[in-house]
């Protein structure tokens, strides 16, 4: 039922299984070298990359960390790994109404819990090239972004963190982390985990395949920490803030901060970019200060495609490719 002025009109659909469109030769924009496009949805990380070991799959948009060296070895076809504007973060509810753990609304046990974990270790030793450390929510590539939001980071410190845990009789707390069943995923909470349990913190991780894991992540009491991403569509500060963290919007954080929704409500309003960047940076003090987000990584785009079929196959820096801009070898 489709309708509208792009390039592709659909054909048909199987719901969850696959998705047929067809080029629209009245296109605006010129009519794609793409005629046809066929979407399979495949769950499985191996069985996808053997659909390009096969030649079934031409394209394969999201391949893993843990693939990359499968993929580079596919004859006839190219893995790209570029930067984009995706960012991997840490949410902590802070709030006893929505957190398992009630002493979650407790700034110093979430600032303890955030010192315990070398999120750079982690980046340097298992994201294998494909992601960068970042201090900032606002990251460097987005528009808004200043240095001094750096300064905001809450910076791996495991004496620290064993200090305050022990001062205050929290060892031996269990805190719930909610995850999808992904791998990279999995192998993140997995890392949580073990740096946890060296300053005396029980995680407690629990694993939701993707669209359950999206739901139920919206609820009070389903977790005390989620690790999220966001690919930034506009790259502006702005639409990292308002989406995930305001009280209307920011569902899953549910952090509920009047005056972060100010900061960045103001950010919107205004084109004068020092300004902006003034908001920006109030609203990334508040919120990585009272230690409710922190950034892990901003991820790399990961992609393989036929070479002997396409020519380009450009990747926006937004995450998204759009098929109407592929052009034929």
């Amino acid at each position: 039922t489709g309708a509208g002025t792009g390039p592709y009109q659909y054909v048909s659909s199987v719901s969850g299984s696959s998705y047929d469109l067809t080029a629209y030769d009245g296109y605006w924009g010129g009519a794609p070298s793409v005629k046809n496009i066929h979407y399979s949805v495949v769950g499985d990380e191996a069985t996808a990359i053997a659909r390009l070991q096969t030649g079934e799959a031409d394209l394969y948009p999201t391949v893993a960390i843990d693939s990359v060296s499968a993929a580079e070895q596919i004859s006839g076809y190219t893995l790209v790994n570029q930067p984009s504007s995706a960012t991997g973060y840490l949410a902590l509810r802070s709030n006893a109404d929505t957190s398992v753990n009630p002493l979650m609304a407790n700034k110093e046990f979430r600032t303890a819990l955030l010192q315990a974990i070398d999120f750079d270790s982690y980046v340097n030793s298992v994201m294998n090239g494909a992601a960068s450390t970042v201090r900032s929510i606002v990251a460097p590539s987005l528009v808004g972004y200043t240095a001094a939001m750096d300064d905001t980071y809450i910076a791996y410190d495991k004496e620290a963190a064993k200090a305050a845990i022990d001062a205050n009789g929290w060892s031996g707390q269990t805190v719930t982390m909610l995850t999808s069943t992904r791998e990279a995923h999995q192998t993140l909470a997995a890392y949580i985990q073990a740096q946890l349990a060296d300053v005396g913190i029980t995680l407690n991780v629990v694993s939701e395949e993707w669209a359950t894991f999206l739901s139920d992540a919206k609820e009070d009491k389903a977790a005390d920490m989620i690790f999220l991403t966001w690919s930034n569509v506009t790259g502006d500060g702005q639409q990292m803030l308002d989406p995930n963290f305001s009280t209307t919007n920011g569902t899953r954080v549910k952090y509920n901060n009047a005056e972060f929704d100010t900061a960045v409500e103001n950010s919107a309003e205004t084109t004068d970019l020092a300004e902006r960047q003034q908001y920006m940076l109030d609203a990334v003090k508040m919120i990585q200060g009272d230690a409710v987000v922190t950034p892990i990584y901003v991820q790399n785009t990961l992609y393989c495609y036929n070479s002997n079929k396409f020519g380009k196959v450009p990747f926006g820096m937004d995450g998204l490719f759009y098929v109407k801009d592929i052009t034929l070898a």
